[in-house]
């Protein structure tokens, strides 16, 4: 059979059992004394060992034999057995591990591309969001729009983002997240594409308006289809560094957005930067909905000690039918949970919206060239990029090497998340004259602990909120819209950045006080 050139190991384990002394009573070995013992101690392991043949190419195990073996010791001059029972024989090549079953490959190789497409779709969310705020200046003075006009076109996408939502959490949790997201970004995209008609348009104000409140409706499904996403397919060791990894992604896509956006649009101009961003996701999304076809994922066994979900629904998932009534139940019978993530979410939202939006022109007061400010403003999204993916790796060590609690990583994360934006607003918030290079590095700072609110919050939202993490996001996620009206308004009516970082860091230490008391193991 040709198998002269490879050499196999065949590793062999034992578990001792019990230690039986020379007066023929046996102790029972637990935990750490059980293990450690191997073969090698005597004739009979080696006979055994022997016996355990390689059949090539199954490189199948031997059975499992319930005919213990007694091994021979001294200890402190007694005589002892050791009582062990063979558990496996697996041969291995040298230089490498045994093929993974079939299924398992597959299962694998379909979770990488549910994880691969939803950062994909998370940058191109970013991308699309982003391109339009830097586009608004050739936009106006082509369109001869007004600052009026073009916070109403801005206001339609908020509008569609916040209608949204609770249908996108309903279809998250009903057609799966990943399915969902690429539906999203063939949404978004379609009207993105669709600017290339906006010529043979009488009113191109209402053409917009149009335009960017669709695209703020097929956005509308990104939170709540990621979070349902890593929900119901990856454990609960897992969802931390899956979901931190996607939203580092966004980040990512929103720095993409800022660097190459004004080059494609002097390229091909607006329009064409326009079109050509939607393009690109009906590509993605197309492909990702062919790749995903119609199996469905299932959540892999956890290595840490996971949440109870609050869900009383098994492992199977509920049907169509009763979903509805099964979701209403959920959210009406554990109030106080559910207003902990909304009022959580909140003190995001009112964070995140008002650093996003006025964090360019805080900075132009330090920098003048819009070139310089916009290089120096997507700074601050690369290290939310950095911080995302280090806390979910983090967390997954926290998980696997350290053994902590699920409950225990989404604690520490989401308080250090939103005391690190705290202590980085409080000298903005308290000195009256900061020099640039402290205003700059506060900002970058501040901006990148929002990555650690993935592992944190967001994971939280979906150990507790199992078979409902779509619907729950998407409540939750619609107060964190509300926040940002509210800190926007604020912004503007007060002129002074100081109050509002203020106010911003004082939300931010009563939100970790309350997360870190208030979140419990619904075991």
């Amino acid at each position: 059979e040709n198998t002269s050139s490879i050499l196999y190991l065949i590793i062999f384990h034992h578990i001792p059992s019990h230690h039986i002394a020379s007066d023929g009573r046996a102790t029972p070995l637990k935990g750490d004394n059980r293990r450690g013992h191997v073969s090698g101690h005597g004739e009979r392991a080696e006979q055994h060992l022997l016996n355990c043949r390689m059949q090539h190419p199954a490189l199948s195990p031997p059975r499992r034999t319930s005919n213990p073996i007694c091994l021979s010791r001294r200890v402190r001059g007694r005589r002892t057995r050791t009582t062990t029972t063979p558990v496996r024989c697996v041969a291995v090549p040298i230089g490498g591990e045994t093929n993974p079953p079939p299924a398992e490959h597959s299962q694998v190789a379909r979770l990488n591309s549910v994880f691969q497409l939803a950062c994909s779709a998370a940058a191109m969310a970013a991308v699309a969001r982003n391109s339009f705020t830097l586009l608004a200046v050739p936009i106006s003075r082509e369109l001869s729009l007004s600052m009026a006009d073009i916070g109403a076109i801005q206001s339609a996408l908020l509008t569609g983002y916040l209608l949204g939502q609770m249908p996108a959490g309903h279809w998250a949790d009903k057609f799966g997240g990943p399915k969902t997201l690429m539906m999203g970004m063939l949404v978004w995209s379609v009207f993105g594409s669709a600017t290339m008609a906006m010529p043979l348009v009488a009113s191109p104000v209402a053409a917009l308006l149009v335009l960017r409140g669709g695209l703020g409706l097929g956005q509308s499904v990104l939170m709540p289809a990621i979070s349902a996403t890593a929900a119901q397919n990856f454990s609960a060791a897992e969802r931390g560094d899956k979901t931190s990894g996607i939203y580092a992604c966004y980040s990512l896509g929103t720095v993409l957005g800022l660097v190459v956006t004004p080059l494609l649009a002097e390229a091909v101009g607006w329009m064409g930067c326009v079109v050509a961003v939607g393009i690109v996701g009906i590509a993605i999304a197309v492909y990702g909905l062919i790749t995903l076809g119609g199996s469905a994922a299932r959540p892999l066994a956890s290595p840490m000690p996971p949440m109870s979900p609050i869900s009383s629904v098994s492992s199977v998932s509920p049907s169509s039918e009763n979903r509805s009534s099964t979701t209403a139940a959920v959210l009406r019978n554990n109030t106080r949970i559910l207003v902990l993530c909304c009022w959580t979410h909140f003190v995001i939202g009112f964070g995140f919206f008002t650093l996003q939006q006025w964090m360019p022109l805080f900075l132009n007061r330090y920098v003048q060239d819009l070139k310089v400010l916009g290089l120096i403003a997507s700074l601050p999204w690369v290290g939310t990029a950095l911080v995302s993916a280090g806390s979910g790796r983090l967390s997954l060590y926290l998980a696997k090497e350290r053994e902590w609690s699920a409950l225990r990583i989404r604690k520490f994360m989401q308080t250090t998340s939103s005391l690190g934006i705290a202590a980085c607003l409080l000298p903005l918030a308290v000195l009256p004259n900061v020099d640039a290079l402290t205003a700059v590095l506060c900002m970058c700072f501040a901006v990148a602990f929002q990555g650690m609110c993935y592992p944190g919050y967001h994971s939280y939202v979906q150990d507790i909120f199992a078979n409902e993490a779509g619907v729950v996001l998407a409540l939750t996620n619609s107060w964190s819209i509300v926040a940002g009206v509210c800190g926007n308004v604020l912004c503007g009516m007060t002129g002074d950045f100081g109050q509002v970082f203020g106010v911003v860091l004082s939300l931010y230490v009563v939100s970790a006080a309350t997360f870190y008391f208030g979140a419990v193991d619904n075991k």
